[in-house]
């Protein structure tokens, strides 16, 4: 392959399996048996000779070009011609590989070598065999030790092997390294040129999990041996030699696999004399052979993008995204080993720490940092996946490079969040709420000095995924007073009797103004009046609902007065939206279950229940957890309505489907009641190609239908559009006069391209039963009811004087002579 106006460095790689390279693969076992004899001699007696004389021999065997039986093998690839032409240590080499087998090499070209050669050269050496999955990773090192497996981070130490030191056969022949003799000669002395290869190892090492420890001496053991291994202060685990290969250009290095690693050089290639751009050449071959060394294969296809590329290009400067995702998954990021709270990444008393390429290398790995606070602080975090989509794939098994497909490295896991307590354990909060390639962000104020822990963790992928990660350490916010309720607050109150209520106030950061705790109480839209909580222990305080008649419409809320907020109620708007109750005892007009039928309808555009049409049946849980319809209905007796009830992709496609009510008989009942519960999910897990467009209508009627008055809209965004079950009640004189022909219904609908689910359940149609106690009259305020007497008096001369609604005998919030007239009318009147 040609690169236009780039220089392009040029095989840059021959990766040498380390078990193969000590033991080359036999053809066939037939052939190991014939062979066995004649080639143990053979090894015997050449191994025996002085290196000059094995590397005479070797360039004797090329230029006799005996390669008949070695051109047979790939004649259906290439013409004789070109066969002829390839250089005389490609065809020795070939001959080698044809008679012992592949020693476990990948050979690369230079640009424009003609295809069918290089696809000839790879038949014969891998045949038909897949061999570009990614290779061993060290599982055993000098300094780590063995029993090392993916995500390990591991040390390994390098060296560089004396001149003269046997550099043993790969298939180009065996002999003596003259590194030093060749890069002092190009630059001029020993440590400007190991600089570079220092440079290069500190990179991966800024990369990955990986540690390397540069070992000055090396004994001078045969390089590329297994018998050989690395052995700290003797040579290091890769050694780095250099040998003439193949002269000028061509092949410029090779390299072996885990859990050997060496690497060797083309001596004096002219290729190296270009030294520019701090020596990028050199570099970026040294780079991806000792990709090779960590156990990468090559990957396609050749665009300059990778540096596992079969030709390695100066367009850039050493490992590149698909390099680094690679050596992540194999020996974790830079921050490994951090994968328990006894490991964390220490992070001190910093109040900011960032950083930059790092990944969850599997799915069971988990990243976690310590933080310590000197006080009471709020800890915010945010985990952002990174990535891209690019074009990556195997080198096809002839050579060639395949064009790959497009690999999507920002989604591969969805990550996650936690903050934990100081006993490393305890989760004090988490994020997980957005899809793949979206960041999640948390933050968690803890009350009191210690070392607290984040840990990031991903999902059930067993692949990597690169991330950012951001910490900051803020000033513990400001918490106002709180006022919460005890229990429920009350939305039904029998009729004539005070209703008990309860609520905790908290004042946090703040101090509460003393006989501010108040509950503020009114009846028929009349004033509010104010009724003063009683403490009740510990921040529990207590009053009563004043006594309300049938037919009222009791409101109430609390406020105190903190000295930094001002005034605070529950609700939080207060009199502009106050706690609301109705008196007497609900009844229920309808009340379904959805068990049997009791006249619902179907309509809408949507017309088959596998695109989503109203069904009443037990919900079908999906198993694609992006498909968010219920597993189960909200009452538990077993059938509900859902949209399109079958397994997986059943919702709402292409229109709407409504769901209509038989008609509810309220006529005149001003304080009915509808309460149903609902589904909806418009998201699709945060993964939906419209997500957050569609809504929910649910509409009510009091003329049978004929015309619509809008009751509740859902969506398209807020907390109620992502599926789970929410129970609603509304009152129906709040949207139409009630009638004998009262009816609901609810549409979903999808006309944009989006997922949609949703479902009803439990609906009821509800009146309140009412009948003042005493049946006497306005006067009748006390026990024993239906009997005037002093405890009357007594009652409405109290509720009097403290301005208590049962004592505003005409309802208008007014305490006056007029009030006091009426109760003496009333009272004198006397009982029916």
């Amino acid at each position: 392959m040609r690169v236009n106006r780039l220089t392009t460095i040029v095989a840059a790689g021959l990766a040498v399996s380390a078990a193969h390279a000590a033991r080359p693969w036999l053809a066939t076992e037939q052939r190991v048996e014939q062979r066995a004899a004649v080639d143990h001699l053979e090894h015997a007696l050449f191994s025996a000779l002085p290196a000059e004389q094995r590397l005479a021999i070797a360039r004797g065997m090329a230029e006799r070009g005996n390669t008949e039986e070695a051109y047979s093998r790939v004649a259906d690839l290439i013409s004789r011609e070109d066969f002829d032409n390839l250089r005389p240590e490609w065809k020795n080499a070939i001959e080698r590989f044809e008679k012992n087998g592949n020693p476990g090499i990948a050979a690369c070209f230079a640009p424009g070598t003609d295809p069918t050669v290089v696809q000839a050269f790879e038949q014969l050496l891998f045949g038909e065999g897949n061999r570009f999955q990614p290779g061993p990773r060290w599982t055993s090192t000098a300094y780590s030790g063995g029993g090392l497996t993916q995500g390990d981070p591991t040390t390994i130490s390098y060296s560089f092997v004396p001149d003269g030191t046997t550099v043993a056969d790969a298939g180009f022949g065996s002999g003596p390294s003259q590194l030093f003799a060749w890069l002092d000669g190009v630059y001029g002395n020993t440590a400007t040129w190991q600089n570079l290869f220092h440079q290069v190892f500190n990179r991966w090492a800024e990369l990955s999990g990986v540690n390397y420890i540069f070992e000055p001496s090396d004994d001078g053991a045969t390089q590329s041996s297994d018998s050989n291994p690395g052995v700290p202060g003797v040579r290091g685990d890769v050694r780095i030699a250099a040998k003439n290969i193949d002269g000028n250009s061509g092949i410029l290095a090779y390299n072996f696999f885990p859990n050997n690693g060496d690497m060797v050089l083309d001596a004096f290639d002219s290729f190296f004399n270009v030294t520019g751009a701090n020596s990028l050449r050199l570099r970026n071959v040294v780079a991806h052979e000792h990709g090779h060394g960590q156990g990468m294969n090559h990957v396609c296809p050749t665009n300059q993008t990778k540096l596992m590329e079969p030709f390695v290009s100066t367009a850039y400067d050493g490992p590149q995204l698909d390099d680094t995702l690679l050596t992540q998954r194999f020996y974790g990021d830079p921050l490994e080993d951090n994968d328990n709270p006894a490991q964390a990444t220490p992070l001190g008393s910093v109040s900011n720490a960032s950083f930059t390429q790092i990944s969850i290398d599997d799915n069971s790995d988990n990243d976690y940092f310590s933080i310590t606070v000197a006080q009471a602080a709020e800890i915010d975090v945010t985990v952002t996946p990174t990535g891209t989509t690019y074009l990556e794939g195997p080198q096809n098994s002839n050579g060639s490079c395949s064009s790959g497909t497009n690999y999507d490295s920002l989604r591969v896991h969805d990550l996650g969040v936690d903050i934990i307590d100081t006993d490393g354990f305890t989760v004090l909060g988490s994020a997980d709420n957005n899809g793949l390639g979206q960041a999640e962000n948390l933050s968690v104020v803890v009350d009191s000095a210690g070392t607290y822990f984040v840990r990031v963790h991903g999902d059930s992928t067993n692949s990597v995924q690169a991330y950012d990660f951001d910490l900051a350490v803020l000033d513990a916010p400001f918490v106002p007073a709180t006022i919460t309720f005890v229990g429920t607050p009350p939305t039904q109150l029998d009729p004539g009797v005070p209703t008990p209520v309860t609520v905790s106030i908290d004042p946090n950061d703040e101090t509460i103004t003393p006989g501010s705790e108040a509950l503020r109480f009114r009846n028929d839209g009349g004033a509010f009046q104010t009724i003063m909580l009683t403490p009740a222990g510990g921040m529990q305080y207590t009053a009563e609902l004043p006594a309300s008649p049938c037919g009222s419409s009791p409101e109430y809320y609390f406020q105190i007065t903190g000295d930094q907020s001002g005034q605070i109620t529950l609700p939080s708007q207060g009199a502009a939206a106050p706690f609301t109750a109705v008196v007497g005892q609900p009844a229920a007009v309808f009340d379904d279950n959805f068990e049997t039928d009791t006249g619902w309808t179907v309509s809408g555009s949507v017309t088959q229940s596998t695109s989503g049409r109203w069904e009443r049946g037990v919900p079908i849980a999906g198993s694609d957890g992006r498909i968010s319809d219920p597993a189960s209905d909200y009452d538990g007796s077993g059938q509900c309505y859902v949209t399109g009830n079958a397994l997986d992709n059943s919702d709402v496609d292409n229109g709407d489907t409504i769901l209509t009510s038989p008609a509810f008989d309220v006529a005149g009942d001003n304080e009915a009641t509808i309460t149903y519960a609902r589904w909806f999910d418009n998201n699709e897990d945060g993964t939906a190609a419209n997500a957050f467009t569609e809504t929910f209508v649910i509409q009510i009627s009091n003329d049978n239908g004929a015309s619509w008055s809008p009751l509740e809209t859902v969506g398209p965004t807020g907390s109620e559009v992502s599926g789970g079950w929410f129970v609603k009640t509304f009152r129906i004189s709040d949207f139409v006069t009630p009638t004998n022909a009262v009816r609901i219904r609810f549409i979903a609908s999808d006309d944009v391209g989006t997922i949609v689910e949703a479902g009803v359940d439990a609906v009821s149609v509800s009146t309140i039963n009412c009948t003042d106690p005493g049946n006497c009259n306005e006067a009748d305020l006390a026990e024993p009811f239906g009997v005037l007497d002093l405890s009357d008096i007594t009652a409405f001369v109290n509720g009097f004087s403290a301005m208590d609604p049962v004592a505003d005998i005409n309802g208008d919030g007014i305490f006056d002579l007029v009030d006091i007239n009426l109760f003496v009318t009333a009272f004198l009147a006397g009982c029916p």
